[in-house]
Order: structure tokens, then C-alpha cells, then sequence
């Protein structure tokens, strides 16, 4: 009679299913991070552009095409 002996064996990650191998997460930002130019413009016009009519909206759509294409 022969027995068969499991031995525990280290994970060979390189062979798992993506979903099941955990991957680092992103560092969070920190309060002390200066935020993009970008970011802060959008932060103060945010309001004001959401009360814009369609017809406001295709008009300034228009002008920046233009500031785009020159």
C-alpha cells in the first residue's frame, strides 16, 4: 500500500488567474500636493458652466475651435 504526501508548495504567482493575485494600489494623494493648473481652473468655472444653454455652449465651442485650429 503507497501513500501520497502533500507537501505545502510556495504560490507561483506567475501561473495564477490576474483577478486572484493581489496588485499594489495607487499611493493616495496628499493634502500637501500642489493640484494641476488645469484642476483649479476647472474648480472655479465648474458653476458657471453648468448654467450654460446649449446655444451658449455651441457658441463658446465654436470660438475655442477656432483658438484650437488658428
Amino acid at each position: 500500500m503507497s501513500f501520497l504526501l502533500l507537501l505545502p508548495v510556495a504560490a507561483d504567482t506567475s501561473r495564477m488567474h490576474s483577478c486572484r493575485v493581489s496588485k499594489p494600489k495607487k499611493p493616495v494623494a496628499n493634502a500637501t500636493e500642489k493640484k494641476p493648473r488645469g484642476t483649479v481652473i476647472v474648480e472655479k468655472y465648474r458653476p458657471a458652466m453648468n448654467k450654460l444653454t446649449d446655444a451658449q455652449r455651441e457658441k463658446l465651442m465654436a470660438r475655442s475651435m477656432v483658438t484650437i485650429s488658428g
